[in-house]
């Protein structure tokens, strides 16, 4: 499978935290849209013993996955609903205000129709009118 791996450490750690967010705040996502008890039991559970699980693993060296990328993982889990939830509730807020401005009592007009465009129609049967209409 074609890949691409990261050319430092840095792109790496921030490719770690970038995925986290996301992970999170899908799960989070799911939690709240269709109340699916399998994202809460993730994001509540498993995601928490896998996290313990290879922060001793890393310690005790028995896997290759680096042991500083734990914490930077565990801090992208915990900020991924958290940021979901912020971006969610500040668009509500947006398109609320917005529509809030939006709504503007207008004047009453008068609607003027030009007796051009009734000319066509104005000779045909009611019959024909009802079909071309």
């Amino acid at each position: 499978v074609h890949h691409y791996h990261r050319s430092s450490d840095a792109a790496l750690r921030k490719q770690i935290y970038s995925y986290a967010i996301g992970h999170a705040a899908y799960h989070w996502y799911l939690i709240w849209r269709y109340c699916d008890q399998r994202s809460l039991m993730q994001l509540a559970w498993h995601l928490p013993v896998w996290f313990a699980r290879n922060f001793r693993r890393g310690l005790r060296g028995r896997t290759k996955y680096p042991v500083n990328l734990v914490p930077i993982e565990v801090k992208g889990t915990l900020l991924g609903p958290i940021q979901f939830t912020v971006v969610k509730v500040t668009r509500w807020l947006t398109r609320r205000t917005v529509r809030s401005t939006a709504i503007v009592d207008a004047p009453a007009m008068k609607q003027r129709v030009d007796p051009r465009f009734e000319e066509p129609y104005a000779n045909f049967s009611r019959q024909k009118r009802a079909r071309v209409a």
